[in-house]
């Protein structure tokens, strides 16, 4: 009992698991106090997220150093709040900690907000696409997703390729913003595209044809008039080619 209420007292997610299962399974007087030891980490986890909320909205650029440790929280929640809030401030301090966040937070969810905040606070900083580059293999879907929107905003045509891989994910949320992102490419983009026209997947082949028949460009035309009358070709993307050339063909 009393080592129950010393883990309330020192407010340690940590603990959280093993106060729960006490919860569970302990006998009625450990159930009350496991409950109460929560209800303390939990009070004091939610003071911190709501500090972090009101100095990203009150402060300055300059508190930035100070929010850095909360990136290290034992709250999820914690951290996550304080990923937005240094995203919030900005500054010269922000990028260093986010950037760490991306690759090392345990929590998807962490991970997938330190990269929208990059989109918001790392324009023309290097490091930051390649640290999307290697979150396209993320185990988590919505990572992926946010590591895609970034690459499509840096415009570094090394990753065209990437990009054209990440248009067969498996999750639909990663496809999409893949190709969001090549449309942002523009012309650049066609070439590669044009190649993607040749994939053994057809759902890849299915998605060239609709971007080149987005970005307008009028280069496409003869390779998806090639595929619009090949028999072998599946219907699916002989129709989305016929789609794309009627907006290339005036």
């Amino acid at each position: 009992m009393r080592a129950i209420k010393a883990l309330g007292g020192l407010e340690d997610h940590r603990a959280v698991s093993l106060l729960k299962k006490l919860v569970e399974d302990g006998l009625p007087d450990v159930q009350e106090a496991a409950a109460a030891a929560l209800g303390q980490i939990g009070c004091a986890a939610w003071g911190r997220c709501c500090a972090l909320k009101v100095l990203a909205e009150v402060g300055e650029a300059d508190l930035v150093p100070r929010l850095i440790p909360s990136l290290d929280d034992d709250s999820d929640n914690v951290r996550y709040e304080a990923v937005k809030a240094i995203g919030r401030l900005g500054g010269p301090e922000a990028l260093a900690p986010i950037l760490r966040i991306t690759a090392m937070d345990r929590t998807d969810f962490i991970r997938a907000e330190a990269f929208r905040v990059l989109r918001a606070i790392g324009a023309g900083q290097p490091a930051v696409p390649e640290a999307a580059i290697q979150a396209l293999d993320d185990k988590a879907r919505d990572v992926r997703t946010q590591a895609a929107a970034i690459l499509g905003v840096f415009h570094d045509r090394k990753c065209l390729p990437l990009l054209l891989k990440a248009m067969a994910d498996a999750h639909w949320s990663v496809r999409e913003s893949a190709e969001n992102a090549l449309l942002n490419f523009g012309a650049d983009a066609v070439p590669p595209l044009l190649e993607a026209l040749t994939s053994p997947l057809w759902t890849t082949r299915f998605r060239a044809a609709r971007l080149l028949g987005e970005l307008g460009d009028p280069a496409a035309v003869p390779a998806l008039k090639k595929i619009a009358e090949s028999k072998d070709e599946q219907k699916e993307v002989r129709d989305k080619v016929e789609a794309s050339l009627r907006k290339l063909v005036h």
